[in-house]
């Protein structure tokens, strides 16, 4: 998207980072991973409607709803995603099913990207 180049670098710098230290702390049984969240429903996000709102003289679910489809028409499995299906794949990460996964950053955002 236009104006987003330092995002871009920086998250870029992230994923070059994670795959340097995978390298670096592998012999140490150490695994590094990112997740790359995607449209994710937080209090952050949810707090942004309440000036949205007063801007757009409607009710804060009225504006939430509205962002919400409006972003769910692009995500393949046409809704945001949850904080709890975030917290299921940190927890796969810390886990012992993820042991022989290392230097990968995972996006969670169904489908977007």
């Amino acid at each position: 998207m236009p104006g987003s180049a330092a995002y871009c670098v920086s998250k870029y710098g992230v994923i070059g980072l994670v795959k340097t230290l995978a390298i670096e702390l592998g012999p140490h049984k150490i695994n590094v991973n990112a997740i790359n969240p995607g449209a994710i429903i937080t209090n952050l996000r949810d707090d942004s409607f309440s000036a949205m709102s007063k801007a757009q003289g409607v009710s804060w679910d009225e504006a939430r709803k509205k962002d919400y489809a409006k972003i769910s028409a692009n995500i393949p499995l046409g809704r945001l995603g949850t904080t709890e299906e975030v917290a299921d794949l940190v927890y796969f990460l810390v886990s012992d099913l993820s042991t022989y996964l290392t230097g990968e950053t995972i996006g969670i955002t169904g489908g977007f990207i």
